[in-house]
């Protein structure tokens, strides 16, 4: 008897846990994935489509085993997963509501995930929908597989939640020589009466060699720049911290106030083996001139900058007062020096108006006898 109750207590649970339990009925069919890798400059060439066989994957998701990913996937790559997803419930079965997909790459990223997730969307029976999920890998990664997991999860209007989960394999591999122009920056890009700015180019090694011979410069002949820095050492990402991988380069500019406004293009080369250009990246500085309203609102900061400095001086003045007695001391002396400066100020008048008085008197006295002599 006891042996039946069990048996009824356990279909009863079934029964209640069904409709919240996960089902099987939406489905991920079939999965691309697509990569654009922004090569170098020696290594760019014509414009290809992302449809072509040797940038794109695609397969049909027919077993539960991790698959590779067959495409060339390197540092930097941009991947777009494109999933295909189906209702596959019955034709008289419930539509899915308030789908969404997300998709997982493991650990990639400095020992952390790279995580997207969808938008929602809704599956009615028999339909299937197309999700697009990109991703910017980072420069600095190992070469190496990947884990890689996408899921579709949705609802039906019982609440009843449908999903799907498939794993996949990324292979990260990586070019012997690789050595990349990471950053540019202008800081500031446009400049007017303050003619200065300050040019700041960071490259990386992403490559699976040691490369000690790396030459960076920047280049214009308009701005007169022209500043190579050779004999540049950059480690392999395998063996050492990502600040060894790379070096940052920093050039202040400042330009004459008459100096001719406009865009000027300023090169950054980064060479192999000091002289061959391996990659290439252009910054524009914009020199507008100097207008009246412009030359007024810097000369404002420039006089807000100044009471600040005055005010940190004056502040600093107070930090270094002396105690009150040291005070009351020096002010008394002051007022004795005071008062004894002025006493003999006021001698040397008199004495001085004495002096002027005899000789008008003298003077007054040769004239009389000069008449009437």
């Amino acid at each position: 008897m006891r042996i039946y109750t069990f048996l009824a207590f356990l279909a009863l649970c079934l029964i209640l846990v069904a409709p919240n339990s996960l089902a099987r009925d939406v489905e991920i069919t079939e999965i691309r994935v697509g990569v654009e890798y922004n090569k170098p400059y020696v290594y760019q060439l014509p414009y290809t489509s992302l449809m072509d066989k040797d940038k794109i994957d695609t397969f049909v998701t027919s077993s539960n085993e991790s698959q590779r990913i067959n495409a060339d996937v390197f540092p930097g790559s941009n991947i777009t997963f494109s999933i295909f997803v189906d209702n596959s419930i019955a034709a008289n079965g419930p539509e899915i509501r308030n789908a969404f997909a997300t998709i997982t790459i493991e650990e990639i990223d400095d020992g952390t995930d790279l995580f997207a997730e969808s938008g929602e969307f809704d599956l009615e029976r028999g339909e299937q929908e197309r999700v697009d999920m990109k991703f910017e890998l980072p420069l600095a990664v190992a070469e190496r597989l990947y884990d890689v997991t996408i899921e579709v999860e949705g609802e039906d209007l019982n609440h009843t939640r449908y999903s799907d989960i498939v794993s996949l394999k990324l292979d990260v591999r990586k070019q012997l020589n690789d050595i990349r122009i990471a950053s540019v920056e202008l800081s500031p890009q446009e400049i007017s009466c303050d003619r200065k700015t300050r040019l700041t180019a960071r490259i990386m090694n992403l490559g699976s060699r040691d490369e000690n011979e790396a030459a960076l410069e920047f280049r214009n002949s308009a701005l007169g720049v022209k500043s190579v820095t050779q004999d540049i050492f950059l480690k392999n990402f395998f063996e050492v911290a990502e600040n060894a991988t790379s070096y940052t380069k920093t050039l202040d500019i400042e330009l004459p106030s008459f100096f001719k406004s406009g865009k000027y293009p300023i090169l950054v080369n980064l060479y192999w083996k000091n002289f061959i250009l391996f990659d290439q990246k252009t910054v524009d500085l914009i020199v507008k001139d100097c207008s009246s309203a412009e030359r007024v609102k810097e000369s404002g900061q420039e006089k807000m900058q100044e009471n600040k400095t005055q005010a940190g001086a004056v502040q600093q003045e107070d930090k270094t007062k002396s105690s009150p007695e040291e005070e009351i001391q020096e002010e008394a002396t002051s007022t004795k020096e005071s008062s004894f400066l002025d006493s003999q100020s006021l001698f040397l008048m008199f004495a001085g108006y004495v002096l002027v008085m005899f000789a008008l008197i003298a003077l007054i006295v040769f004239a009389y006898f000069k008449i009437y002599k």
